[in-house]
């Protein structure tokens, strides 16, 4: 076989390759993270490109119709990645993985899959994707929560809009801006700080700016985390704040109208109050 022949079966096989990463799903074929998370190095945009169907992705955990930012412990929960798409692909690719901590654990559990998805083990974390060509934009995934509330989880996920045409030329890929961030549902001892803190913000609906005003018994260091219904993180700050009352400014002239929640969290515990523009 010449170096010719053996340069074209070389690209038949790469080209099987990626058709079925297309296919099925690349955590299946690729034993890959291509969700975007720390643990990926890439994301769907190292096999497609080419398409615009200009896509975009939003993630939200549901309790039942209701989106939330906090989980409890050991509750089912819906895991709902969709693709926005200015025109319309002919199918749909995703993968979704939910980490915590320092070191990236796998978070929770994802339930039996629906029909068209899979679960895949990468590196001893549970991987939920497409298992064939999707023809709808949403991709419901259920999600038990961890037995215990520990650490905020966070949810990664990317996907294609594709043509369907067999190779991965002509899709359009996508993932979240930034991870889906949910905190443990607030605990007795959070219960404690967000009396402590009397946290309270106006204006709201606001205009350029919230003044969040607290107090605290004593010189500490808080975190502040805003985010939106989306779980997107949209502001942070973190700095000590003097025993007695303090006040902070959070910006809100570049955010979308909507509802948003603040989390402050503490060597005592956090605190979280929801606030509108």
């Amino acid at each position: 076989m010449n170096r010719h022949h053996l340069y074209t079966l070389a690209g038949l096989l790469l080209g099987v390759i990626l058709w079925l990463a297309n296919s099925s799903g690349a955590g299946n074929v690729q034993a890959e993270d291509r969700t975007g998370s720390p643990l990926g190095i890439s994301t769907c945009n190292a096999c497609h490109g080419g398409g615009n169907f200009g896509p975009s992705m939003t993630a939200q955990l549901l309790d039942g119709n209701n989106p939330v930012l906090q989980y409890e412990a050991n509750k089912e929960y819906t895991l709902r990645i969709r693709i926005n798409t200015t025109t319309t692909p002919s199918r749909y690719g995703f993968m979704a993985v939910a980490l915590t901590g320092a070191n990236n654990a796998g978070a929770g559990t994802f339930g039996p899959p629906p029909a068209g998805f899979r679960r895949t083990i990468i590196s001893d974390r549970v991987y939920v994707e497409h298992s064939s060509p999707r023809p709808s934009n949403t991709m419901d995934f259920p999600w038990t929560s961890p037995p215990t509330l520990g650490e905020p989880v966070r949810f990664f996920a990317a996907g294609i809009a594709s043509n369907n045409n067999g190779n991965t030329g002509g899709d359009a890929p996508v993932q979240l801006v930034a991870p889906l961030v949910i905190a443990p549902m607030v605990s007795s001892t959070a219960h404690n700080l967000a009396e402590t803190l009397k946290l309270r913000a106006w204006p709201t609906p606001s205009g350029d700016a919230w003044q969040v005003h607290f107090s605290h018994p004593q010189a500490s260091l808080l975190r502040f985390i805003l985010h939106d219904l989306n779980g997107r993180q949209v502001w942070t700050d973190s700095r000590w704040t003097n025993a007695g009352e303090n006040q902070i400014l959070i910006p809100a002239a570049k955010l979308p109208r909507g509802i948003y929640a603040l989390s402050v969290s503490g060597a005592a515990g956090m605190a979280t109050i929801k606030m509108a523009k």
